[in-house]
Formats: C-alpha cells, structure tokens, sequence
C-alpha cells in the first residue's frame, strides 16, 4: 500500500492521490459521514484503511451513476438502519434497479447519437467531391443532394441558411 504509515494506514494525501480526488474531498466526505479515517497520527493526521479505500471507490462509482452526496448519504443511512440483513439489501436493491434503468436509458439515447453522428459523417464523405467553389452558405443551400434524407445534422446547419 502506497503512503501507508507505520500503523498500517494511508495518509490523506495518498488516498486522495489513488482516488484521484482533492484531500478537500475526502474531507467533505469525512462531514458528510460517508468516510472515516481509521485513526489518527499523534501529530493528528487522518489515516485510512484498506476498508476505507474501499469505500471511497463506492461513492464515486454511486456518483458517476449521478447520486449525489446526500443520496449517497441517505442510501448508506437506510441500509444501516434496517433491522435485518435481507432488508439492508433490499434498500439497496431498489436503488441499483433505479440506477440500471437510467444507465440503459443513457445508453439508449447515446446509441442514437452514434447512429446520427455516424450517418451524418456517411453524408459528409459524399461531399468531399463536391465541384463547387461557394462558400458553404451558397454551394452547401444549392446542393442537387437531397438534403431530405440527410440527418438533422446536416439539415440544421444548411436549411436554415436557404
């Protein structure tokens, strides 16, 4: 373990270095009461465990699936609460099926930017043989192409100037 001490633990500023995130962060995660370091120096610096390495890479990954801090804070405040193990789960559960709903329909909707960005690149390869000498806003409104099959990324830019 990198920036570990002799009492077995990491110090902030190697924990914030692995996490790729700012000691200010883990900082605001140690108020928010989703981080605790697992002892203190005598000189008072924070020391984290592997345990707590290990729930820093939680609360991003919760955060790249766009919880919050409060959300993520309220998500660990539930699973506590409850009185059996099964139902500390099912708290869970329901927030990972919430979230895989959303990841899908992101993905969803980034397939079809692909789709129109690949298309709208298909469109623009046809065009580097163009003959003419105008500039866009003269020769690209003149194309005999026909612009109503051309994806609504070609036929933002050019309708609007005819």
């Amino acid at each position: 373990m990198s920036g570990a001490e002799a009492g077995g633990g990491m110090k902030i500023s190697a924990l914030a270095e692995e996490g790729r995130v700012t000691p200010r962060a883990l900082r605001l995660y140690e108020e928010r009461g989703l981080l605790k370091p697992s002892a203190r120096t005598e000189g008072g610096f924070r020391l984290y465990s592997e345990s707590q390495r290990t729930r820093l890479e939680y609360i991003q990954r919760l955060k790249a699936l766009g919880c919050s801090l409060g959300e993520i804070q309220a998500l660990l405040a539930s699973w506590g609460a409850q009185p059996t193990a099964p139902e500390g789960m099912r708290a869970l559960e329901a927030l990972y099926r919430d979230k895989l709903a959303g990841v899908r329909d992101a993905i969803a909707r980034l397939q079809g930017v692909e789709r129109e960005l690949a298309e709208s690149l298909s469109f623009i390869e046809g065009c580097h043989e163009c003959p003419s000498e105008a500039a866009p806003t003269e020769g690209c409104v003149g194309c005999a192409r026909s612009l109503e099959a051309a994806p609504t990324l070609i036929r933002g830019v050019i309708e609007p100037s005819r």
